[in-house]
């Protein structure tokens, strides 16, 4: 990874520290199961420096959720590719539910149970109200058949 002597941050006005392409780094090997002194190891850092990175609970929690960020984006990448290759293999199953949770346009559609009770109640009344004018429409011929003599 490279090391800047400021990265831009999304919080505008915001200067990133020297080492915040390590400090990503390290939150990361975190994440992973990494102990301070592997992880700090890793990123070319000592246990006591590791340390005070954590202690800052407001940069470490930046860097932990830059991490995860990269993360996400890149296990959705390889979801795709796994999925592109699984599916001209046969297969695709689990590239395709990790997908659906971290595409919208891939989710699927919601079943009638996950609809809310309101629509439930809608339809319903929408229903009554279709039979009853059917009923009403039945009833007034009805009553003209036996007013016409049928």
């Amino acid at each position: 990874m490279r090391n800047h002597a400021s990265s831009a941050s999304p919080v505008p006005g915001q200067v990133r520290p020297q080492q915040w392409e390590r400090l990503v780094l390290y939150a990361y090997l975190r994440m992973m199961g990494a102990t301070q002194k592997d992880a700090g190891s890793a990123v070319g850092r000592a246990k006591r420096t590791v340390q005070v990175w954590e202690e800052d609970k407001a940069l470490y929690g930046q860097a932990r959720t830059e991490a995860r960020e990269r993360w996400l984006g890149e296990l959705t990448d390889a979801a795709r590719v796994t999925l592109l290759k699984t599916i001209r293999e046969g297969h695709g199953v689990l590239a395709l539910q990790v997908l659906e949770r971290l595409d919208p346009a891939l989710a699927p559609a919601k079943q009638a149970s996950e609809q809310p009770q309101t629509t439930v109640f809608v339809h319903i009344e929408q229903a009554r109200e279709r039979v009853t004018d059917r009923l009403t429409h039945l009833a007034v011929r009805h009553a003209q058949d036996v007013a016409n003599g049928c």
